[in-house]
């Protein structure tokens, strides 16, 4: 799932996820999985006095000084890193079975369906 934990593919699926909740594109399954892992992180984060606070829903650019720090704390705490990894592929999961969902939706209205028979014994 996760090729590589990084602070960087972290907070793009953070805030790739909050835009498609707010686009109501996300399902209510997933979405407390994305909460749940912005709050890990942005709880962490919290600590650090030298970076601004974090907002709650994060829908746009994230001071890019969170980074580093961020890449820091995956790196020097490895059960938080874990932790983060273990969230963060439950909301993956979810997101894939979101869009199998969507394609088998999609892919079943191209059914061909049969609309009524030929009774030989009407050309008689």
């Amino acid at each position: 799932m996760l090729a590589e934990l990084t602070a960087a593919s972290l907070l793009e699926m953070v805030v790739d996820g909050f835009i498609a909740a707010g686009a109501g594109k996300l399902t209510e399954a997933a979405l407390p999985k994305l909460r749940t892992l912005w709050r890990k992180i942005r709880d962490r984060l919290a600590r650090r006095p030298e970076l601004p606070a974090l907002p709650e829903t994060p829908t746009g650019a994230i001071d890019p000084q969170v980074l580093p720090i961020l890449d820091a704390e995956l790196v020097n705490d490895p059960p938080f890193a874990e932790e983060v990894r273990a969230i963060a592929q439950e909301y993956q999961q979810l997101i894939q079975q979101q869009a199998q969902m969507t394609q088998n939706n999609y892919g079943s209205n191209n059914k061909n369906y049969q609309i009524g028979s030929i009774n030989e014994a009407n050309f008689s």
